[in-house]
């Protein structure tokens, strides 16, 4: 169900029951949640954390053609502002998205599941 996820566990060459030993559950458990996708939000925390993966990225679906990602704002042409309105990198506010923190992210990721609890 989640490629990305087999593909991140055969690059660092985890075993099924080294993830499930990490997820504090068993194998069979760990191959099942990855063929129906029913983790539980403490299991998603600690994957992301032991791959240091995206959320996005990391549950794609394979019913997804491509990965999901969070919609980045188009860069736009430049235009002349005073330098005090450009942000560290020399750039206009608001011409590029700030990427969300892993902290950010696993916060949004709360939100959702507390929706569905």
């Amino acid at each position: 169900m989640f490629p990305n996820l087999e593909a991140e566990q055969a690059r660092s060459q985890h075993t099924n029951e080294f993830i499930a030993s990490k997820l504090g559950i068993t194998r069979q458990s760990y191959l099942n949640k990855k063929k129906n996708g029913s983790f539980k939000l403490d299991e998603v925390k600690a994957l992301l954390n032991l791959f240091n993966a995206d959320y996005y990225y990391f549950f794609a679906t394979t019913a997804q053609k491509y990965p999901v990602s969070k919609p980045k704002s188009t860069p736009q042409r430049k235009r002349a502002v005073k330098p005090a309105d450009n942000d560290e990198y020399g750039d206009p506010p608001g011409i590029y998205s700030k990427q969300p923190t892993r902290e950010e992210e696993l916060k949004e990721l709360e939100e959702i599941f507390a929706e569905f609890s």
